[in-house]
């Protein structure tokens, strides 16, 4: 691999002193599981927590296992004498619960451009679970799947990702391996591939590989007859449109060094959500409610143990008690088109602060409705669903969509040529054009969101959101699971009604 470093592009960040993958053919490239191909992260938090409880475990003991075996975590945790049950007890959780397990972005099509013998999967769950979780989202299994209950030692150990390159009759050092995870990659440093990290579970800063990206949708993976070669998926689409076939790596950073040179877009099918900074556990509602009643006593629960105290919490989310769940602050970081953005300004519970069409050029980066969309609405207000469209409707609003936002941003271009102010020029744009902004909000506040801006069948009170807002609720919701792990079960145990 040479040492320069991949091409700048909002959404993928690469390290400086590590090399390109994209300037080198890979043998095969071998997949981590869980938060890389597929979305398990709710049916993992449920299982746990479960299982904690069974176990009399504090919750806040589990953080910090990301990517380790099942087995692992479970040694870590309770007495030798109970770890054979104790792991036979989170088995039977797992695989029998799905509800939720649904392929990430990108993965079906990673999965689908490689040929036999070009991929792999290494995972930290046992044989039964990793099938049970593939087929519950869907996806093909390759001819070479990895289990923990294959190996001696498994992630961070190099075992995994060895045997899978053996099993493939590669060389580990001529394999890219796809992780969400810092155990799983440093597994995979140790083998010797070179990683590609995805920001799906886990903060772009803490991920350490050659090249990060949101998720695989960024990524685009071609097989030839010297290997398989990555590229940015943006940069693929724009030099296709450009010279009319697929590019190499220079091709494409040329094209990505001037992006708004002409007027040829970007187009994307999804948002991007990060958690950039957070002040925020399960503890801090407890302090926050106990002042009413032990005053400055209270100052003992700012760093105590909240698991002893789920009842208090699950009692004040029931009972509609709210200002203890306002002691506690989350800073995201959003892309999204800015229709997106004018539904979150309808909720006055956060503060905003958003990129400025006055202030710099907008790039041409739009949203259009990907093939999962479902397009026509059926039922009446307040109790409608959207369904399927025929590949005749998907493909009209694909090309009225693009055909629109080709001649807006042309428009707009031609008056920043001619010297037209920006904040004029920005008019002729349409909402389909991608924005960025923070948002601060509080788990009070969040759940205020979350209950309007998620459909769910067990939810005490019905919504309807659109799509798009509803996925970067869905990321939000991901990530302050994570953080506030008892406040969230508590939240959906009663119905997901804001307090």
């Amino acid at each position: 691999m040479t040492s320069s470093s991949p091409a700048a592009t909002p959404g993928a960040t690469a390290r400086a002193d590590l090399g390109d993958p994209f300037d080198t053919p890979f043998d095969a490239v071998l997949f981590d599981l869980d938060g890389t191909l597929v979305d398990s992260t709710a049916v993992v938090s449920r299982s746990w927590l479960r299982w904690a409880e069974a176990e009399q475990v504090d919750p806040q003991r589990l953080l910090g296992f990301h990517g380790v075996p099942a087995a692992a975590i479970v040694a870590a945790l309770v007495e030798p004498s109970r770890v054979t049950a104790a792991v036979a007890r989170i088995d039977q959780i797992e695989l029998a619960d799905t509800e939720g397990v649904v392929p990430l972005p990108g993965a079906v099509e990673a999965l689908a451009a490689l040929p036999a013998g070009r991929a792999a999967i290494a995972t930290s769950c046992g044989l039964d679970l990793a099938r049970v979780r593939i087929g519950a989202a869907g996806l093909d299994v390759p001819d070479v799947l990895v289990t923990a209950d294959q190996v001696e030692r498994g992630k961070p150990a190099p075992e995994p990702y060895l045997l899978a390159a053996e099993r493939l009759g590669v060389d580990p050092t001529r394999c890219l391996v796809v992780e969400d995870a810092p155990s799983g990659l440093a597994s995979a440093r140790a083998a010797g591939c070179t990683t590609l990290a995805v920001a799906t579970t886990t903060a772009r800063d803490e991920l350490e590989a050659d090249l990060v990206v949101t998720d695989l949708s960024e990524v685009r993976l071609e097989a030839g007859p010297d290997g398989v070669h990555v590229r940015l998926a943006r940069l693929a689409q724009m030099s296709e449109r450009t010279t009319g076939h697929s590019a190499d790596a220079a091709e494409a950073r040329a094209v990505s060094e001037a992006p708004t040179a002409g007027h040829e877009i970007v187009v994307r099918h999804d948002v991007t959500v990060e958690l950039v900074r957070a002040a925020a556990q399960d503890a801090d509602v407890l302090f926050a409610a106990r002042v009413s009643t032990k005053g400055e006593s209270s100052l003992e629960d700012v760093d105590g143990d909240a698991s002893r105290s789920t009842g208090l919490i699950n009692y004040l989310m029931r009972d509609r008690h709210g200002s203890p769940f306002e002691h506690n602050s989350m800073t995201f970081y959003v892309q999204a088109p800015i229709f997106v953005f004018r539904e979150f300004m309808r909720h006055r519970m956060a503060s905003y602060n958003e990129e400025s069409g006055r202030y710099r050029e907008l790039r041409p980066v739009f949203y259009v409705p990907g093939p999962q969309r479902r397009l026509v609405q059926q039922g009446k207000p307040g109790a409608y669903e959207f369904v399927e469209g025929t590949s005749e409707q998907h493909t009209l609003v694909d090309t009225e969509t693009r055909a629109v936002c080709e001649a807006a941003y042309a428009s707009y271009q031609r008056m920043l040529e001619a010297g037209v102010a920006r904040e004029v020029a920005r008019i002729v744009l349409p909402l389909t054009i991608y924005s960025s902004m923070y948002v601060t909000v509080n788990a009070r506040s969040l759940m205020n969101f979350l209950s309007l801006r998620t459909k769910r069948d067990d939810a005490h009170f019905p919504s309807y959101p659109q799509r798009e807002i509803e996925m970067c609720a869905e990321q939000m919701e991901t990530a302050w699971q994570r953080l506030m792990p008892l406040t969230h079960a508590a939240f959906e145990k009663n119905g997901r009604v804001a307090p």
